[in-house]
């Protein structure tokens, strides 16, 4: 899990990995959409490369992004 060090200059504290959970109850649908925005900061917190997956989808809408069904 990661924490927050400041969100006033967007980073986390030192760790080799990041989990994220997300609490099934506020969201109670059974079908999710998925869209996955990593963007990787240089040590002066600017913006160095930003990966979209699924590839070429916005975030302005939901076509193309991956569905989770939950069971």
């Amino acid at each position: 899990m990661s924490r927050v060090e400041s969100f006033e200059r967007r980073t986390l504290l030192s760790t080799p990995v990041r989990e994220y959970q997300i609490r099934r109850a506020r969201f109670p649908s059974v079908t999710w959409r998925l869209r996955f925005e990593l963007t990787a900061m240089s040590a002066n917190n600017e913006t160095q490369a930003i990966t979209i997956f699924p590839q070429a989808t916005a975030d302005k809408s939901t076509a193309g992004w991956l569905v989770l069904y939950l069971m």
